[in-house]
């Protein structure tokens, strides 16, 4: 099968699509497929460390606004996605994603089987896409939509003009490769590990604000350290407030890690906390759970998709429910222990023998969606403009 993944965001730029996409591609290529990536992020000074094969390709105005397409990469997309050059067209969107909406008019004009994939919570951005939705007639499109949680697809759902079913596809994990030896319990000694990229919606700030008040809450024979792993335009701010309350010597911020070190830090900790209430997945909670780590999340998030109140770690209502749950962690090394044998215990879902023929079903209901001949009739754009009107 010959399979294109449309993406704004790809490596070496570092996140949860980022990851997933690259992943996704590197199992369906190990499965015998030929798979190609299109995405609008540069290689970069990352080039030696991420080398681009014949089957990733960089398009459009790339030293232009983040938020605009230029028509030269729309040219560039119609050239790529002539009919009959694949046998799926997969689109990941999140929030602002110009690629990939412009992908979902290129694919379907060009009769191209096609599945979209929401990696993000769309209801902070919900009344620009309803426009969206209103000039251009993406809930109209003869394509399969899905989201990587139920949180997602009901936020998706609520977003289209029109009634739009939406499929869960989790984001797939090697969950094997996560597996870290056992670490004992301390009652004294504990490390908290987060990943996520610094910016406002992951709330890096008010976990380090959390984290001082679980600090100020516990016993002083305790010794709380913590570990903030990632990069953002956050970090600055973080690290002022880390120096303005005298938590410096207790937080570590080591910047951007690879998936190896990443792995030894969750060797080396106790418990995961994710505290964005807007986390519509969580890979890396999910990772943190592989290795065994009771993981401490929002309850109305992607996160909750694989935690279970109590099972695999706990599910917090707020800001200070979060440090609740932190303190009753931190202050149980039994509680601590219990979740985290369960974790070890238990395999976590998502692993890419799930994922991946799930995957494939959609490619196939994609399929049976494409019209024999002229443009699908529900489209309210596709059947009157062409992919590179801008």
């Amino acid at each position: 099968m010959r399979i294109a993944h449309i993406t704004d965001c790809y490596l070496p730029a570092v996140g949860g699509i980022e990851h997933h996409v690259h992943d996704l591609a590197q199992q369906q290529r190990l499965a015998g497929h030929e798979v190609h990536i299109v995405t609008r992020t540069a290689a970069g000074q990352a080039a030696a460390q991420f080398p681009d094969d014949p089957h990733v390709h960089r398009i459009g105005d790339r030293g232009k606004a983040r938020r605009a397409l230029h028509r030269t990469g729309h040219t560039e997309l119609r050239e790529l996605l002539q009919p009959g050059r694949f046998d799926a067209v997969h689109v990941h969107l999140s929030v602002i994603s110009p690629l990939a909406f412009s992908a979902l008019r290129a694919a379907t004009y060009s009769r191209l089987p096609t599945v979209v994939t929401v990696h993000s919570l769309w209801t902070s951005m919900r009344r620009g896409l309803r426009v969206l939705d209103a000039t251009v007639g993406w809930s109209d499109l003869p394509v399969v939509w899905s989201a990587v949680g139920q949180a997602a697809a009901d936020a998706v759902r609520a977003t289209a003009l029109s009634p739009l079913q939406v499929r869960v596809l989790p984001n797939g994990v090697n969950t094997g490769w996560w597996r870290v030896p056992t670490k004992p319990q301390h009652a004294q000694d504990v490390v908290l590990v987060s990943v996520m990229r610094l910016t406002g919606r992951k709330e890096p700030l008010p976990l380090l604000a959390a984290l001082r008040e679980v600090m100020r809450q516990i016993p002083r024979g305790i010794r709380m350290r913590a570990t903030i792993i990632g990069a953002g335009h956050s970090q600055p701010r973080m690290h002022r407030y880390l120096r303005r309350h005298g938590m410096a010597d207790w937080v570590c911020m080591p910047g951007q890690l690879d998936r190896t070190q990443v792995r030894a830090q969750f060797a080396a900790a106790d418990l995961y906390v994710a505290p964005s209430r807007l986390e519509s997945f969580g890979l890396a909670a999910l990772e943190a759970r592989c290795a065994g780590l009771p993981v401490v999340g929002r309850s109305g998030s992607g996160v909750a998709e694989f935690i279970r109140d109590g099972r695999e770690g706990l599910l917090v209502d707020s800001g200070a429910d979060l440090v609740s749950a932190l303190r009753r962690l931190v202050c149980s090394p039994d509680e601590r222990g219990r979740i985290a044998e369960h974790n070890r215990r238990v395999r976590a879902p998502f692993d890419w023998y799930e994922v991946l023929p799930e995957t494939e079903r959609l490619y196939a209901d994609a399929a049976d969606l494409v019209p024999v001949s002229g443009v699908h009739r529900k489209s309210r754009v596709l059947a009157t403009a062409s992919p590179t009107d801008g």
